[in-house]
């Protein structure tokens, strides 16, 4: 246990949580956003002697991400945006920027299964694929809304085009990857060589609605 970073089992599950702000100055670029030295040798170490059968890594925004949404200024602070289309090309086959890549291939040497993240607002589940468009393993998890259509980022165009606007269910960049702008939780419930991922519902307006699954999605053991 490192404070600010730490890892459990839960069952059959490794738990992974990385601090992806403390070591990050408060005006980041791609270049410069860093889990720090010590974090990401513990990281990399973690998952090569994990023997979990399913691995999930929990953080704030991604190692990187996308700061050119200009509604945040040129560098978008420290809030590194954008999860599978975060990349050189802005496609869910390119390379990460930055320590993203880094950890993404870490992922996938060790066999980890998913990474799970906030702060784009709308529910985006998706796998980010290789550079030859074949399955990476590697799922990428967006949790629920905090603000969504009625926050000021959601009139810049590459949210939009990431996200769910049109309440369709789908992402409208790639209709592979599901989502949703409901309120709600995930809930994760291991199966036999499988991940049922589930997003459930919570409406303070309206109860009746507390409750029901909105979407659903396997995430397989990686073997």
């Amino acid at each position: 246990d490192k404070g600010t970073y730490y890892a459990f089992e839960a069952g059959s599950v490794l738990i992974v949580v990385l601090d992806v702000l403390s070591y990050t100055p408060s005006t980041a670029t791609v270049d410069n956003w860093t889990l720090g030295a010590e974090q990401m040798s513990w990281f990399e170490d973690l998952l090569e002697s994990s023997d979990a059968d399913y691995q999930l890594v929990f953080f704030e925004h991604l190692i990187g991400g996308e700061p050119s949404w200009t509604i945040f200024g040129p560098t978008n602070g420290i809030k590194g945006r954008g999860s599978l289309k975060a990349t050189v090309d802005d496609t869910i086959m390119g390379d990460y920027k930055g320590e993203q890549r880094i950890v993404q291939e870490l992922m996938v040497q060790n066999k980890g299964e998913a990474f799970l993240s906030g702060n784009d607002h709308v529910v985006t589940v998706g796998e980010k694929l290789n550079a030859d468009g074949t399955p990476s393993g590697v799922h990428h998890i967006i949790g629920g809304r905090a603000g969504g259509v009625g926050a000021p980022w959601s009139s810049v165009p590459e949210y939009q085009e990431e996200m769910d606007f049109d309440n369709n269910g789908l992402a409208e960049y790639l209709t592979e990857i599901t989502g949703t702008k409901k309120t709600g939780f995930f809930k994760i419930t291991v199966q036999e060589n499988q991940l049922l991922l589930e997003y459930v519902q919570t409406n303070i307006n309206n109860p009746a609605n507390n409750g029901e699954v909105v979407m659903s999605y396997i995430i397989p053991k990686v073997v």
